[in-house]
This record gives C-alpha cells, sequence and structure tokens, in this order.
C-alpha cells in the first residue's frame, strides 16, 4: 500500500537532523510512496537530493511566530496526508497541535537530542508534554528517550530507531590515506557544543614528533555562538595550522570520507551522531566522546571512547593510535565497525520500522 507523507521540519540546512530526514524521505519515495516536504527556513543545503528524487518542497515565509504555527497548522490540515513526520521541537509542537481539533492522519515526532539541559530548560520541558497527543514519538538514541520518560512517565508511545544509511553508498576503502599516519575527518556545525577546543588541546600535548603523524580535517557551518573564531584564534596561539584545518560542508561526505583513517567526535552532548554511524558505515576506526548512545554502538572497541571534558583522555588515544597500531590492525577494527553498522543502520530495515508505526 502507497501513503501520502509530509516531512516537516525547520529548513532543509547542513545540520544532522536535516541530513536524517531527507535519508527517510527519500527511502520512502524509493518504496514508492507519495512524500512531500514543508519548511519555514530558505536554508536549502538538502535541496538538491530532494530534487534529485522528485520530492517537492514547501517553504512557508512569515513573519512572526505566531503567523507560522497558523500557516503550518492550516497547510498540515489541508493536505490529506496519511501521515506527517516531523523533526525537531517546534515542527514537533506544531505537528502534534493539528491533533486539534480533531484529525485524519498519524503524527509521528522525532526526538533528536540527548542533552540533559533539557531536564532545566523550561520551555523545552513543555513542548516534550505535547507529546501525548502523536502516535508515536521516536527517539534516535535510548538516552533520548531516557530523557522524555524522565520528563514524563506517562508517554507511552515511544520508539527507539537509530540513524538510517544507504550502506551502498557509505563503503569501506583501504589503501594510502597520505603522509600523516592518522588522517582524522570531523563533520559537525561549529558549536560549543561540539567541543572543537578538546580536540585543539589534545593536538597541542602531543610531542613535536607526533604531530608530524597526524592530519585532522573538519568539515562544518559556523555558527553564532562564536566558537569557530575562537578555535581558530586558539590553533594560530598552538600553531597548529598545519595539523588542523577548518572546511566548509560537504554534500559528498561519503566520497571524502574514503581519504582518511580516522572518524572522531568530540561533542559534550548528542542525540545519535550522524558522523559516528556513517564512519562505521564506511569502516574506518571511529574516535569519540561517551556520550549518548555512543559507548553502546562501539561497545567493541571501548578503548577510542573518552570523557570529553579530559582532554588527557584524548591524549592518550591519540598516542596509542600513532605508536601501537599498524595500518591493518586499523582496517581490521573498521571492518568490526562495518559489520556492526549493517546491522544497526541499514535503511531498508529502518524503512521498515517506520512503515510499521505508519500501518
Amino acid at each position: 500500500m502507497s501513503y501520502k507523507i509530509l516531512f516537516f521540519i525547520d529548513s532543509l540546512g547542513s545540520g544532522g537532523a536535516q541530513r536524517q530526514i531527507v535519508e527517510v524521505a527519500k527511502t520512502f519515495k524509493q518504496y514508492g510512496h507519495h512524500c512531500e516536504f514543508l519548511i519555514y527556513h530558505e536554508s536549502m543545503f538538502f535541496e538538491k537530493d530532494l530534487i534529485e528524487v522528485k520530492i517537492p518542497i514547501k517553504i512557508l515565509k512569515t513573519r512572526s511566530y505566531l503567523q507560522r504555527i497558523i500557516a503550518c497548522w492550516s497547510y498540515i490540515r489541508s493536505g490529506d496526508y496519511d501521515c506527517v513526520i516531523s523533526f525537531l521541537d517546534v515542527p514537533n509542537f506544531i505537528n502534534e497541535l493539528t491533533s486539534f481539533p480533531f484529525r485524519r492522519h498519524k503524527i509521528i515526532v522525532g526526538e533528536r537530542s540527548a542533552d540533559n539541559n533539557i531536564l532545566t530548560n523550561r520551555k523545552r520541558r513543555l513542548l516534550k508534554y505535547f507529546h501525548r497527543f502523536a502516535n508515536y514519538v521516536v527517539s534516535n538514541s535510548y538516552s533520548a528517550k531516557a530523557i522524555i520518560e524522565h520528563i514524563k512517565p506517562s508517554i507511552k508511545n515511544q520508539r527507539v530507531i537509530y540513524n538510517m544509511l544507504d550502506l551502498e553508498k557509505w563503503t569501506p576503502s583501504y589503501g594510502s590515506t597520505g603522509t600523516p599516519k592518522i588522517r582524522v575527518m570531523s563533520a559537525a556545525t561549529h558549536r560549543q557544543l561540539k567541543n572543537a577546543r578538546i580536540l585543539i588541546e589534545a593536538v597541542n600535548m602531543l610531542t613535536p614528533e607526533e604531530r608530524q603523524h597526524v592530519k585532522i580535517d573538519w568539515y562544518g557551518k559556523q555558527s553564532d555562538d562564536n566558537s569557530y573564531h575562537q578555535n581558530l584564534q586558539l590553533i594560530n596561539n598552538y600553531s597548529l595550522q598545519e595539523i588542523i584545518s577548518f572546511y566548509p560542508p560537504v554534500t559528498d561526505l561519503e566520497v571524502k570520507i574514503k581519504d582518511y583513517n580516522i572518524v572522531g567526535l568530540y561533542s559534550t552532548t548528542e542525540g545519535l551522531p550522524n558522523i559516528v554511524c556513517e564512519g562505521m558505515a564506511a569502516g574506518k576506526v571511529v574516535v569519540a566522546s561517551a556520550v549518548s548512545d555512543v559507548p553502546k554502538l562501539l561497545s567493541h572497541c571501548m578503548e577510542f571512547t573518552f570523557n570529553p571534558y579530559r582532554p588527557e583522555e584524548l591524549v592518550y588515544i591519540l598516542k596509542t593510535l600513532i605508536h601501537d597500531y599498524t595500518p591493518a590492525q586499523l582496517e581490521n577494527i573498521g571492518l568490526e565497525n562495518r559489520k556492526k553498522a549493517i546491522t544497526l543502520f541499514d535503511k531498508n530495515k529502518i524503512y521498515e520500522k517506520y512503515l510499521e508505526l505508519i500501518q
């Protein structure tokens, strides 16, 4: 049976939530469903992905929050959709408001954050209470699910569905990755919580000889919290310009990742980080802060996880990678990651889980 599904999020910017909802929509389209997109901010990083598979995009521009709520509510209510799937707090809230005064469509809202600060943020806590009006609340990590349960224990419609990946696109490739032994890729927006500072501090704590074996490239857009410029200044202060480089976000991350043998995540809080899932699927060693479900994902190689507030732990990992592992050993670890990714993130399996909720 084919369903008419609206995917609803704030924008098509380069964020992790946007990457995932676009991937889910493309997969539903591939299986023959009618898919549409609704956004209200004109940030179009993933526009090309949707155009290629002929998924129409509706942008509702408004002058105020109230006008936005009314416009989106009206658009959804008049669309005759079988299901509306939304990600992020405000789209989720508006999606749930379409329950009033009655509705015929199903509502699935996606929780993408395992940030414990939600527990002390009155506005964000309040929004979670509206989850009782959704058919299902889909968290992309068990950590995120636990936060919702803490806020509103009576919400029983939660499910955990991990991020989906096209495993034919994220395929392992091995061989030379350049002169440095350790070539690390990171992909994240420059924000304080992404914690690039711990990476810079850790590299600075390596010996000059050890630094010659390391090259780190970070792909991501700047945010408005000034962390990008602060981190650039720190790199300059430590004279690490030849080791750590910042680049804009890219749409062909699955191609770029082939030039590296390590994927890094340094965040102080996360939902389910795309870059960890993608690094595993691409058969790379993943070095990651022990946040959210990362310890579950990397339970077979916990020696590469660290406390995001203790740079000395990251220094130890980098030194171990430089001195104790051969390229062949790193490839074997990557292959173990790939095997686990196949069981957890295969897009066809994840599609079936979403389809079951719609049915």
